[in-house]
């Protein structure tokens, strides 16, 4: 059952479109986008437009995107996303999403000005390849000097993991204040010192769960319950890399007694994490993927569960 907090998790789907993608709390994506954009950027208004837009492929495909807006006069276009697991193609499909954005301005008797297009995607882990920073920012630029050819298409990766666990008080900037609130609001309440300052009334209103409706509540314990689900999963995998490498210190002797317990209990917890998942509406892929299984493994675990 759905714990009863004072304000939303905004790492969920729905808690993260609420409180960036509502046209009444706009002062917070302005907020947030000034503070990542810092002075190159002023944002004074923004207008939201439908997160389903539609393809020019032959096939009829659609994009989604999480939170589309541009700012006052479309003078930039914005997409904000959520992403809490990794899951392939992730960056070819944010690179795709930006593209495809930037060359739909095209239209007959185009000049080929374009409007830039800037995508931030919050993310609850670290992307391959690159070097732990808590911010990347990428453009389209040389790859020895490092000048950008061009700030028409930029790409910002925020990412939680290397955020950590500081306090509201370690908190320097205000991107950071940011990244404090999308990991910490849901254990917030009216006496934590950010509430007090009386400097987010608009960004604790939107996340308040006592101003939503019955409706958006049950969407909203939905979407908590699937990010659950995607935690016990990471949680089994870091329990699991921790057994095996504690279990490759032991004596083999010691190891070989303890290994049919351990695989029981093993089979036992993949199948409690599967068909949390399952409950919560993610796909087979993505359970296969997470958690190491087989088609075979899921088919015996949907008729277990049913």
């Amino acid at each position: 059952m759905l714990e009863k907090t004072i304000f939303i998790n905004l790492q969920t789907d729905y808690g993260f479109k609420r409180v960036f993608g509502s046209p009444k709390y706009k002062t917070v994506v302005i907020k947030f986008l000034n503070a990542l954009l810092g002075d190159s950027i002023k944002v004074t208004d923004v207008v939201y437009h439908d997160k389903e837009q539609l393809g020019t492929d032959s096939d009829g495909k659609r994009i989604i995107y999480d939170i589309y807006c541009t700012s006052q006069n479309e003078e930039h276009h914005f997409i904000l996303e959520m992403q809490n697991e990794y899951e392939q193609p992730f960056e070819d499909r944010v690179l795709y999403y930006t593209a495809k954005l930037l060359a739909s301005q095209g239209t007959r008797g185009w000049t080929y000005i374009l409007k830039p297009v800037i995508s931030i995607v919050v993310t609850d882990f670290d992307l391959k390849g690159l070097n732990k920073a808590m911010i990347h920012e990428m453009a389209v630029s040389d790859v020895k000097t490092g000048d950008v050819l061009t700030d028409k298409l930029r790409i910002f990766f925020l990412s939680l993991r290397q955020f950590g666990s500081r306090t509201w008080n370690e908190c320097e900037t205000e991107i950071e204040r940011f990244m404090y609130f999308i990991k910490n609001m849901d254990k917030m309440d009216k006496n934590s010192e950010a509430y007090k300052s009386g400097k987010y009334d608009d960004l604790f209103e939107a996340s308040d769960t006592g101003l939503m409706a019955n409706e958006e509540y049950v969407t909203y314990s939905n979407s908590l319950q699937k990010l659950r689900a995607v935690e016990a999963g990471r949680e089994y995998m870091r329990k699991e890399m921790y057994e095996e490498g504690w279990a490759e210190g032991r004596e083999e002797g010691r190891a070989e007694g303890r290994a049919e317990g351990r695989a029981e209990g093993k089979l036992e917890a993949l199948e409690f994490a599967a068909m949390n998942m399952i409950a919560s509406g993610m796909s087979d892929e993505v359970i296969m993927n997470m958690l190491g299984l087989t088609k075979s493994d899921i088919a015996r675990i949907h008729a277990k569960a049913n």
